[in-house]
């Protein structure tokens, strides 16, 4: 069998260590965007110290909101949604207090009684003679929600006849009562008893809360199903790459055309070392590996994930590979090694869709030098 050369060494050691980083990265960027998303929800939640002389009872309608939104927001981020909701702050009395980017809006009440918080939720309007917060989804706390449907039903029925507005304010209410945000794709906030918003409010005139109290952290909040999505993402991304160094033959040919039309000249290379590549030639590689890479892409050889792929991941795999390409330029000229080609990457390379940043690579990458 005939042997690899340096350069097919080199290229070959690159493509199994940059794909694991690449992975690896990707894992610790998703928990971190979690942990943010965490800390939002309690700086959002301890951002009230305006109303520090409020009564306890009041301050729990604002924190079934903040609340709400924020684990709204937090399981968003776990299940790779772009959708978030937003507290308002409104001071229109028929305003929504949340929105949802997706859709919807939410009118949040959380008073003593499940009777006194429906009949909030279904007051009436006298200029449109509807609901004051109609077409909004009724937002209540999770134990007074049976209670508070039972009483928007009762009072539906007991003014169909006198007050036809006032049955129909009720109805509707029963109908948009709920105790979580959802929205299409399944993301859901927490829900949340009147007890635990008492304890959230306590919390919040200290400036004291502290979301894993509440059971929100990064390991509630990542589920199983959540992680798999985000391994196969990562997956697809290390299978994109690798893949990607698969053109090598293809980039050799580019190569040797270069050579042949004296845009890369070896003598050159071995005293400049990459200063040496002339930006027309540079520019040849580029637009060929970007070319080679989105055949590949769009006759299904990395799958149906990257049918149609994002100019930002495609510019992202074509900045990777183009600097081993240099790399492997200097191996053929004599001025690296197969195995410096293949760690060069860990000082030098610079991801475009942000993961690294002129990085040093610990960890799993380390190892995976020393045991090469």
């Amino acid at each position: 069998m005939q042997s690899k050369t340096k350069m097919q060494q080199g290229w070959e050691f690159a493509a199994g260590i940059m794909g694991a980083d690449i992975a690896t990265h990707m894992g610790q960027e998703y928990v971190g965007a979690v942990n943010e998303a965490i800390e939002q929800l309690e700086k959002n939640i301890n951002n009230h110290t305006h109303r520090v002389k409020v009564d306890i009872n009041k301050l729990q309608g604002y924190m079934l909101e903040e609340y709400s939104a924020g684990t709204f927001n937090v399981d968003a981020v776990a299940r790779g949604s772009t959708d978030r909701a937003t507290v308002l702050h409104s001071t229109s009395k028929d305003s929504a207090d949340i929105q949802v980017e997706s859709g919807g809006e939410y009118s949040a009440k959380s008073y003593a009684t499940a009777e006194k918080t429906a009949k909030a939720q279904a007051e009436l309007n006298p200029e449109t003679g509807k609901a004051r917060y109609h077409g909004q989804y009724r937002l209540v706390s999770s134990d007074q929600l049976s209670d508070a449907k039972k009483t928007a039903h009762r009072e539906a029925d007991k003014n169909m006849d006198k007050r036809p507005d006032v049955s129909e304010a009720y109805a509707e209410t029963e109908s948009k009562l709920t105790d979580t945000i959802k929205n299409k794709e399944g993301v859901s906030s927490k829900r949340v008893s009147r007890k635990e918003l008492d304890n959230i409010a306590r919390d919040s005139k200290k400036q004291k809360f502290k979301a894993e109290k509440y059971g929100v952290t990064a390991d509630t909040a990542i589920k199983p199903e959540y992680l798999l999505k985000q391994a196969l993402k990562a997956g697809y991304t290390t299978a994109a790459i690798t893949v990607a160094f698969q053109l090598a033959p293809e980039i050799y040919k580019a190569i040797d055309f270069l050579i042949k039309h004296g845009e890369i000249d070896i003598q050159q290379i071995k005293r400049m070392g990459t200063k040496g590549i002339t930006a027309g030639a540079e520019g040849f590689l580029r637009g060929s590996i970007s070319s080679a890479f989105l055949i590949m892409c769009e006759k299904g050889a990395l799958g149906a994930a990257f049918k149609g792929i994002s100019p930002t991941i495609l510019g992202t795999v074509a900045a990777l590979v183009m600097q081993t390409v240099k790399n492997s330029i200097l191996v053929a000229a004599g001025n690296m090694s197969a195995k410096e080609m293949g760690a060069a990457f860990m000082d030098t390379v610079v991801i475009s869709g942000g993961y690294l940043v002129g990085a040093h690579i610990g960890g799993i990458i380390g190892q995976a030098l020393l045991i090469e």
